[in-house]
């Protein structure tokens, strides 16, 4: 990737950006964060990387470049807003120092790619201060609940596990299933998720067999859940890749490619080695949150970013356009009330969302957060890949 020192210097000059054409009104602050990691790619001697991004900070430059272009289109459009832009990684501006300080006391919204424990500080700081904060790319509610004030925008690991279960029920529920896990506490929740639905279901059961292949599992351990007189729908219930490759490699030398079928989560979309020739035969489905858009303007932000970097933008490049642009004018639109408004499909930029009000416990009907519960499924199947549903 060229020129990120560059990208890096411009960066840091774009603490405040905006255009006010209306002295009368009140112009609305809208903090954005993404992990760039500038403390880490700066040594004494200046940047450490040359001409490369350094890969930690590979999905941070992509969703700030998106977020940036979408700033330059909203002053195209004389849109009255003030933007602050911060490293979430920054070791002195970091988001609890930004909170502690009272650097984001008077934002009128955050949003941002944020992680891990970030997405709590900020998700508790826009509950205190009654602001929106819209989290663009962790698909986490990271301990979240009992805030209106919070929307996740990357569909979490749950609602990616539900729309697997509905679409193995519409289609496969008249073949032998089989749920291929290993230990793991991420392996575990994703495993009573399905025993949750499954439990929870008005349709009729699916009788899935549940088998643990522990962490140092062999070839053997592998076999014994294959079956050639059967049609079956392994659904591997683990996000690593390496695990769902070492299955698909023995249904192959086991020659049950034609009646297996593999079903995995979002980290699939990255797995292109699915669809080489090694893997022939057997039917891939999958779900993920996003599909990269085709449209006009996607294609312009593509070249913009593969002439800046060299490569082809990812995802979370498209996420940044969209979420920045598309939230910014809901709250010129609803100013104190965006919260409330989160769902308003006015302005989508690529594809429209499904947001959704979440209660955790629908018992007490306390609505925690919401969420965009809109996922695609996809299949690959010799060396093609292409979007079955959404």
């Amino acid at each position: 990737m060229k020129f990120f020192f560059t990208v890096l210097m411009a960066l840091l000059g774009f603490k405040n950006m905006g255009v006010a054409q209306d002295s009368s009104a009140k112009v609305p602050n809208i903090a954005v964060f993404s992990p760039l990691y500038l403390d880490s790619s700066f040594g004494l001697k200046g940047y450490k990387y040359g001409k490369l991004v350094p890969p930690f900070a590979i999905q941070g430059v992509e969703y700030m470049f998106g977020a940036l272009k979408a700033i330059d289109s909203l002053k195209k459009e004389n849109k009255p807003v003030h933007y602050f832009i911060y490293d979430s990684k920054s070791s002195y501006k970091s988001i609890s120092n930004l909170i502690a300080n009272g650097t984001l006391d008077s934002m009128d919204m955050l949003i941002g790619s944020v992680v891990g424990a970030d997405v709590k500080l900020l998700a508790d700081f826009a509950l205190q201060k009654k602001i929106p904060f819209i989290s663009a790319t962790f698909p986490n509610d990271a301990g979240v609940n009992n805030n209106p004030n919070f929307l996740i925008l990357n569909s979490t690991l749950k609602t990616n596990c539900k729309a697997l279960h509905e679409f193995i029920g519409n289609k496969f529920s008249e073949q032998r299933i089989v749920f291929l896990t290993r230990s793991g506490k991420q392996e575990e929740r994703i495993a009573n998720y399905f025993k949750e639905f499954e439990k929870n279901s008005t349709k009729p059961s699916l009788t899935i067999t549940y088998a643990n292949l522990e962490n140092d599992f062999s070839d053997t351990n592998i076999e014994k859940w294959l079956d050639s007189t059967l049609l079956t729908t392994y659904i591997i219930g683990s996000t690593d890749v390496t695990f769902a490759k070492t299955i698909a490699k023995n249904i192959i030398k086991n020659k049950q490619q034609e009646q297996s079928n593999l079903i995995g989560l979002p980290t699939w979309d990255d797995a292109t080695e699915f669809a080489k020739k090694d893997y022939a035969g057997i039917h891939f489905y999958y779900v993920t949150p996003m599909v990269t858009p085709k449209t006009t303007l996607a294609t312009q932000l593509n070249d913009k970013f593969k002439a800046r970097y060299g490569t082809k933008a990812g995802d979370n490049m498209y996420r940044g356009f969209s979420s920045l642009y598309t939230f910014s004018k809901l709250l010129l639109k609803y100013q104190r009330n965006l919260s409330g408004n989160f769902a308003d499909k006015s302005f989508t930029v690529f594809e429209p969302c499904n947001i959704q009000p979440v209660m955790l416990d629908p018992a007490n009907m306390t609505l925690d957060y919401f969420e965009n519960k809109k996922v695609c499924l996809m299949k690959r199947f010799n060396g093609e890949t292409s979007q079955i549903m959404q």
